[in-house]
């Protein structure tokens, strides 16, 4: 009964279509295309229109389910290298609406990337953040991305392309490559600590994100060092007996201001 009277929104009477679409196949197997089409007007059709390469389109016809809810196979031997499709869809006033086309990438492949990264435990704050992994895939690397955020559930997360580190290229296909991003000192904020993950996708669709939710927490907290009275950084518990918080931090070490030993 709830999937009787279930129907998307409509608005003006424009036809639409609602479609996930389908980024990865693998090779001869068949091809599910699920989509769903509204109209003040009764639907007349939809169907899904492919070609591999550059060939000329071919097309079927999408068979209703459900209520507005629509499905196609595209059949296995037709699901090859570069796959492509779009669907379109008419109403009984010929009024007819598409979707952009998508490509698949059709592999046997599904081993994600290997990343390769050392969890920033503290910073200083409001400065920037550099965050460097080292990432690889025999088929190469789509694109690597950091995630961002102040440790404070009421805030979103920011994202930020990673590049490939002192390179004017990206990393030969299936060698490792260092890729960095720079979180700008305003999102390095004081008044909190600061967390981060890594995502990173390869050119068969294949992904991985850092920290792995299987494995450990998926995010990193880093602790931030916060400026103090005198110039010095209160450092939590961390601190001598005769100088409890605080303490001064040079490059190599983090020593108490009158006891350079109390830090190593």
């Amino acid at each position: 009964q709830e999937r009787s009277r279930f129907g998307p929104d409509v608005t003006g009477e424009k036809l639409a279509i609602a479609h996930a679409p389908v980024r990865k196949a693998k090779p001869g197997e068949d091809l599910i295309i699920r989509a769903t089409a509204s109209s003040k007007e009764p639907v007349a059709g939809v169907k899904v229109l492919y070609r591999s390469g550059q060939g000329e389109y071919r097309d079927i016809e999408m068979r209703q389910t459900e209520p507005y809810i629509y499905r196609a196979v595209i059949p296995g031997s037709e699901v090859k290298e570069a796959l492509e499709y779009f669907i379109e869809a008419r109403d009984q006033s010929d009024a007819r609406s598409r979707t952009n086309s998508i490509s698949v990438s059709v592999t046997d492949d599904s081993e994600p990337p290997l990343l390769r990264h050392t969890p920033i435990a503290r910073a200083a704050a409001a400065k920037p953040l550099a965050v460097t992994a080292e990432v690889s895939d025999p088929a190469g690397i789509k694109w690597v991305r950091l995630h961002y955020r102040s440790v404070n559930q009421y805030e979103d997360y920011k994202t930020i392309e990673m590049t490939p580190t002192g390179q004017k290229n990206p990393p030969a296909v299936g060698r490792a490559g260092l890729y960095q991003a720079v979180v700008p000192a305003q999102d390095v904020v004081a008044k909190y600590d600061f967390m981060y993950f890594i995502e990173v996708m390869d050119n068969h669709g294949n992904g991985r994100i850092y920290p792995e939710l299987q494995k450990q927490t998926p995010y990193i907290v880093v602790k931030l060092a916060r400026q103090a009275d005198g110039g010095l950084e209160r450092l939590g518990n961390e601190s001598c007996e005769n100088h409890k918080g605080y303490a001064r931090r040079t490059r190599r070490e983090i020593i108490c201001q009158n006891h350079r030993d109390c830090y190593t």
